[in-house]
C-alpha cells in the first residue's frame, strides 16, 4: 500500500464555489465560514478536498467597517448635539446635550480599533 501525498494550493471561494489554479473544484468541503468572497488554501488529500479561508483579511475588513461606523456615529452625535436636536423621552422637549464624554469614548474606541488595524498590516 503506497502513501499518498497531500497537496496544498492557493485558492479562493465565492458564494460557496472554490477555485484553484483557475479551475472550479468539485466536491470540496469548506472547513471555515469562507463561503462568501475569501482567499485561502485548498488541501487535496487523495480523493478528498478541503478549503480553509484565511481569517486575517476577514478580520481586517470587519475592523475597518467597525471603525468607519464608530466614526460616523460619533460625527452624527456631535452634529445632533451641536444643533440641540436631542429630545427628552418624557417631556418631548429638547434634552440636555449628549455628554461630551460619551462622544469622546466613541472616538477613543475608534482610535483603539485603528491602532489594532495598523498592527494587522
Amino acid at each position: 500500500m503506497g502513501l499518498s501525498m497531500s497537496k496544498i494550493l492557493e485558492a479562493t471561494c465565492e458564494d460557496g464555489i472554490v477555485t484553484a489554479l483557475g479551475v472550479e473544484v468539485q466536491d470540496v468541503e469548506i472547513l471555515s465560514e469562507g463561503v462568501g468572497a475569501s482567499s485561502g488554501v485548498l488541501i487535496l488529500d487523495g480523493d478528498k478536498a478541503y478549503y480553509v479561508a484565511k481569517t486575517s483579511p476577514d478580520l481586517k475588513t470587519t475592523l475597518e467597517k467597525l471603525s468607519d461606523a464608530l466614526g460616523s456615529i460619533s460625527s452624527a452625535l456631535s452634529a445632533i448635539d451641536g444643533a440641540g436636536h436631542l429630545i427628552a423621552a418624557t417631556a418631548g422637549v429638547p434634552g440636555p446635550p449628549v455628554a461630551s464624554g460619551d462622544i469622546s469614548s466613541l472616538n477613543s474606541s475608534k482610535g483603539e480599533l485603528d491602532d489594532l488595524l495598523e498592527e494587522l498590516k
